[in-house]
């Protein structure tokens, strides 16, 4: 009988318990790590792309001012050849375009249409008024949009 009772003071199951308690503590803990990160992920991901089109949005900008130092009279004219022009808030244009006319979009780099585009709406009415072109660029990065407007006209930056 003496020998039952030391059997039940013996202590060797108690190391194993413990060690399956930590682990699950411990995998909680990264499954919660690794959550967050996904979230942030995501998050990160948006700002990234919503800055990227404000960017995008400005080089429209750039691009159609480089248009106006090659060409003095390029605001008077419609470019149907150039894509960030195509759209359906052109009124008065020469290309056919329509309200129907999906916009056309220019990548910033190269030829790649997956990364950052833009498109422009040009508003040329009060050239002749008073020297200035409005254009309204809108940038696009992934699925988020940025949009900028400036007026531009000769004697100042451009």
């Amino acid at each position: 009988m003496k020998r039952r009772m030391t059997a039940l003071r013996d202590d060797s199951g108690t190391a194993l318990i413990m060690v399956i308690g930590w682990a699950m503590v411990l995998a909680i803990l990264v499954t919660a790590a690794v959550g967050y990160a996904i979230q942030t992920t995501k998050v990160a991901r948006t700002g990234q792309e919503w800055g990227s089109a404000q960017s995008a949005a400005m080089a429209g900008i750039e691009d159609y001012v480089a248009r106006l130092n090659r060409n003095d009279n390029y605001g008077r004219i419609w470019d149907c050849s150039n894509a960030a022009l195509r759209g359906p808030n052109q009124p008065g244009n020469t290309c056919g375009w329509t309200a129907a006319t999906a916009p056309g979009w220019l990548p910033v780099v190269g030829s790649d249409l997956t990364g950052p585009t833009f498109h422009y709406d040009v508003d040329a009415s009060s050239l002749d008024k008073n020297g200035t072109i409005t254009v309204t660029s809108t940038g696009r990065v992934g699925k988020e949009t940025r949009t900028v407007q400036a007026a531009i006209g000769r004697g100042g930056s451009t």
